[in-house]
């Protein structure tokens, strides 16, 4: 079930900041007419709500309206692995969403732009499923 409605605090405290996730997939749609750019992201994570023994699921977080977007893999530099946690940061009605690059929290979307891996969009939506590799 695709759930629209928290606050940014309860859901990352809900999946543990996302500590440690594991990024499995990644989806894009670039804008096109009159249509805005649109994304998801599968992660592996913890959720404190989980009934499993380890907490473990997968969440699938779609971002609606992306309006900017930078992505950076390498040999060298990897981010399938959030060993700094996701941060989210609502700025100028706009979430700007960085997927473990950053060490520190980001206190401006100037800030959060310097990541090598974030989204901003619109809005976003998630939805939990049962945990797969």
């Amino acid at each position: 079930m695709e759930n629209t409605q928290f606050t940014i605090k309860s859901f990352l405290e809900r999946f543990y900041s996302f500590s440690d996730a594991v990024i499995k997939d990644i989806s894009l749609s670039f804008r096109r007419s009159g249509e805005m750019g649109k994304a998801s992201v599968e992660l592996s994570c913890r959720d404190e709500e989980s009934t499993s023994a380890d907490k473990w699921i997968n969440l699938i977080i779609h971002l609606k309206e992306v309006v900017e977007l930078a992505i950076h893999e390498s040999e060298r530099e990897s981010y399938q692995v959030l060993s700094n946690e996701l941060h989210i940061l609502e700025s100028e009605d706009l979430l700007f969403i960085d997927f473990g690059a950053l060490v520190d929290e980001p206190t401006s979307s100037g800030e959060l732009r310097e990541s090598r891996f974030y989204f901003v969009c619109k809005d976003l939506a998630w939805e939990t499923v049962d945990y797969r590799d």
